[in-house]
């Protein structure tokens, strides 16, 4: 089959992240059964428009907003149709069904209602009216997938019932891992973009409740001069560690 995945990003991205890296394993796991996979993604800096990578092919056009019209444009005119769409839906999807007349299943990791407000009051109500009213009764016939119980319910909040649930998995763990010695009897990691819908401050909140106990915030991001604000009025400056990106082991 010629299988189409739409994401607003890939893990290439600077703010690509768990969504990406999930949709990435699935497609490198469908193009090893023999398929051709296509992930159509949004272009940034430097990124190849086309490159294939463990069996993927890649192809970029649009940024942030434009990716999603772009992508529209690409299905409607492409020269060959594909046998799936999937359709990555963070907070807004493709709107692939309006496009195609393949199958589209929509894949969502979570209701977007408790980040909308980054986005800023207007952007916030629009969202959140498009994914809680308008995406459900466009796609409510469709196929869901999700990775949780938890996400499972707020769907069926929103009137999607039997949404198969595809766990998140694990990479395998490196031959070698480094091994660190224990600085604290509670030692707490974060591993995110720094962003406020991601909330570390409740890592920090937990921290300050038990004393000795240090975190280590591991990511980049917007937000960090607030988290860093955060820790000094809380009283936990020395106990929270910014250790910024790092590499995989």
């Amino acid at each position: 089959m010629k299988i189409l995945l739409l994401c607003w990003r890939d893990s290439t991205h600077p703010q690509g992240g768990g969504s990406e890296r999930y949709l990435e394993r699935v497609g490198e796991y469908l193009a090893a059964q023999g398929h051709e996979v296509v992930f159509r993604t949004a272009r940034h800096m430097n990124a190849a428009k086309r490159e294939r990578r463990n069996g993927v092919l890649y192809s970029r056009a649009g940024a942030k907003f434009s990716v999603y019209p772009r992508a529209l444009v690409a299905m409607l005119f492409g020269r060959r149709g594909f046998d799936v769409v999937v359709d990555t839906h963070n907070g807004i999807p493709f709107f692939a069904r309006l496009a195609t007349r393949a199958p589209v299943v929509i894949l969502t990791h979570h209701c977007h209602r408790e980040q909308w407000p980054v986005a800023g009051p207007v952007l916030a109500r629009l969202g959140w009216f498009l994914e809680s009213r308008v995406v459900p009764a466009l796609y409510r016939e469709n196929t869901w997938v999700t990775v949780s119980e938890a996400s499972k319910r707020d769907l069926e909040k929103l009137g999607i019932h039997g949404a198969r649930i595809i766990e998140n998995g694990l990479d395998p763990l490196p031959q070698h891992v480094p091994t660190l010695e224990r600085e604290a009897d509670i030692h707490l990691v974060t591993l995110s973009r720094l962003v406020p819908h991601k909330q570390i401050e409740h890592a920090m909140d937990t921290v300050a409740r038990i004393p000795g106990a240090i975190l280590d915030v591991i990511g980049s991001g917007w937000w960090e001069s607030q988290l860093r604000e955060y820790a000094r009025a809380h009283g936990v400056e020395d106990r929270v560690r910014f250790r910024g990106q790092v590499t995989e082991d």
